[in-house]
């Protein structure tokens, strides 16, 4: 018989006796009998809430909130796709060929362990990775302040500026504002610029805002010999 087999009946057994609340009228054999049946509440919630940490199972979604990817094994098969990096917003559902492809070799599970606490993902990756569940339909493919935030948030300025009127290039620009925030600082920029070119025009892009705020001439840097 089960623990919750037997606290069910312990519990039958109590009504059958009519054993009153009041600990001072109880019978010893009541006494007893009301004993066991905490006992076995006890043990019954003990095996609920043991403390372990909730892993994830087979049939729930999960999706990635980083920006770099996170690598799921899918399979322990050499055949077919082994696995699948889910970028921020990606989503996938948990099934049990990648659960067991998650297992090491001592059988702990990897990120199939710290699913659903956030907690122990920032102790063994240093940041929240993924999290349980569908993705929302607003989550970004970039985190604000990121490379990736300020290449998006630069092309959507420019497809503002690239509109016939100025009411429109005045509402699309106020919607970059919106969904991005602020203006990156140079050196996120520059970080985000892929070629020496890139770099060249920000800086210099960066030096006329500077020229301008101050109310001086927009000159750009002069070259050796000119």
């Amino acid at each position: 018989m089960s623990i919750t087999e037997k606290k069910h009946r312990l519990s039958e057994l109590t009504a059958e006796l009519d054993i009153p609340e009041s600990a001072e009228t109880l019978t010893p054999a009541q006494q007893r009998l009301k004993a066991a049946r905490e006992r076995a509440a006890a043990l019954d919630d003990a095996v609920v809430d043991n403390g372990a940490p909730r892993v994830a199972a087979a049939g729930e979604w999960m999706h990635s909130v980083d920006e770099s990817g996170v690598k799921i094994m899918r399979s322990t098969s050499i055949f077919g796709a082994a696995s699948v990096t889910l970028m921020r917003g990606d989503e996938i559902l948990v099934d049990e060929e990648m659960l067991a492809a998650d297992l090491d070799r001592h059988g702990r599970p990897g990120w199939s362990g710290v699913l659903h606490d956030e907690a122990a993902q920032l102790q063994r990756w240093g940041a929240v990775r993924l999290r349980p569940g569908r993705a929302p339909r607003d989550l970004e493919s970039w985190t604000y302040g990121s490379a990736l935030w300020a290449e998006a948030r630069e092309q959507a300025r420019r497809e503002a500026h690239r509109l016939p009127t100025e009411q429109q290039r005045a509402e699309a620009l106020a919607e970059v504002h919106r969904r991005f925030g602020p203006a990156p600082t140079t050196s996120v920029v520059l970080n985000s610029a892929k070629t020496a070119s890139e770099r060249a025009a920000v800086e210099q892009e960066a030096r006329i805002r500077a020229a301008a705020a101050k109310g001086e001439p927009n000159i750009g840097p002069s070259k050796a010999g000119a």
